[in-house]
């Protein structure tokens, strides 16, 4: 009987710690803390997308990558090396080279380029901490060991001639100039309880880290955690816009069957597909999940910038953001005015009640024409 009675305490005890943990996970918070830094490990991987010869990024760093180049001099290897990372990642599997890698080796604390190069060694570490985030599968583990190689050649040609220092030396104090204008304004805005409000669900934390690069552009980069990468030539508003955009990727729980079943009729919408077959593939919009996702983030993200001060012409926006690609964003956008977030309902909810709405109306094209009057059903 007392080993039993031992064992019932026990359970008991367990299931009230369990407990406890569960609603400490899942309390909402009431401020919004925000902590700037630069970070040597971020640029590098972001400069990757440039260092590859990519069109698409040389837009934004000609004058750079033609001094980093003249500077560092690497040979057929390793230029090989930064060719086979953008085709593997961006070509073969439609993906973003800095935002793969950002939010991967956003499972390390490694900092310095040793140490990351230390990390894609052993990678025991690295990936432990990525299947503990809400990002990881098989398939992304599987492109990452691919990649191996070609990112330890590249790793070790930059440490090999001194990379750190010629950053540190170069642009650092751009990044830390960037840091100081921004970091006093931010502290205004308390963004987090209200985007959990909409989302209906809670961030993991109530501090936002904003890491200030150089080579970042065009994107703003979520990574694990309530952490972003934005760039030093932005703006205040569109660094602000950033941080509540970023906060929100995935805005519902990842593999829900509600939302895939939704991605797939809603894929058969002619407006909506037109939109996704002259897509740029660059802009790395490669799937309908990942364009619905990135769509459904920026219609809450324009309704919420609205609440803080910081809205725009969204009309104009979207018809020129990606060249036009975030139909699904517009359609979102002006279902959501008529919607009630107050009550923390679940996103999801809100897109199962969209989708209603879609087969009541008899398409996309209902919610695209309130915005966009003159443009036809395609």
């Amino acid at each position: 009987m007392k080993k039993i009675s031992l064992l019932l305490t026990c359970m008991l005890l367990t299931s009230l710690a369990a407990f406890a943990q569960h609603k400490q996970a899942d309390a909402f918070h009431s401020q919004t803390h925000w902590d700037l830094q630069g970070s040597l490990k971020y640029d590098f991987l972001c400069l990757l997308n440039t260092l590859s010869g990519d069109p698409y990024y040389l837009k934004y760093y000609e004058p750079e990558y033609g001094q980093i180049i003249e500077r560092f001099k690497p040979g057929p290897e390793v230029v090989q090396a930064l060719q086979g990372l953008r085709r593997e990642i961006k070509e073969e599997n439609k993906g973003i080279v800095s935002a793969y890698l950002c939010l991967l080796y956003s499972a390390t604390e490694a900092a310095t380029l040793p140490q990351l190069r230390e990390a894609t060694q052993d990678t025991a570490q690295l990936k432990r901490g990525f299947r503990q985030s809400p990002y990881y599968s098989h398939n992304s583990w599987e492109l990452f060991e691919r990649v191996r190689p070609d990112l330890l050649r590249v790793l070790d040609f930059f440490i090999n001639r001194g990379f750190e220092d010629y950053y540190r030396s170069t642009y650092a104090a751009r990044v830390q100039q960037s840091i100081g204008q921004i970091k006093e304004r931010l502290p205004a805005y308390n963004i987090i309880p209200t985007i959990e409000e909409h989302l209906g669900a809670p961030l993991p934390s109530d501090t936002i880290t904003v890491y200030m690069l150089y080579f970042s552009q065009p994107h703003g980069i979520k990574i694990i955690g309530t952490r972003f990468l934005t760039d030093v030539h932005w703006p205040f508003a569109t660094v602000f816009r950033n941080a509540v955009h970023e906060m929100m990727h995935p805005p519902f729980r990842p593999g829900d069957r509600r939302v895939k079943a939704i991605v797939r009729e809603l894929q058969r919408d002619s407006l909506w597909a037109a939109a996704f077959e002259r897509r740029e593939a660059a802009s790395g919009y490669n799937s309908y999940a990942g364009l619905f996702e990135e769509g459904a983030v920026q219609a809450l993200e324009n309704h919420l910038n609205h609440r803080f001060g910081m809205g725009r012409d969204v009309a104009d926006y979207w018809a020129r953001q990606d060249g036009g690609v975030h139909v699904m964003a517009v359609c979102l956008y002006v279902a959501m005015q008529e919607w009630d977030f107050s009550k923390r309902r679940n996103y999801a909810r809100f897109l199962s009640h969209f989708r209603r709405q879609v087969r009541k109306h008899g398409g996309l094209s209902f919610y695209y024409r309130k915005m966009y009057p003159r443009q036809s059903n395609s």
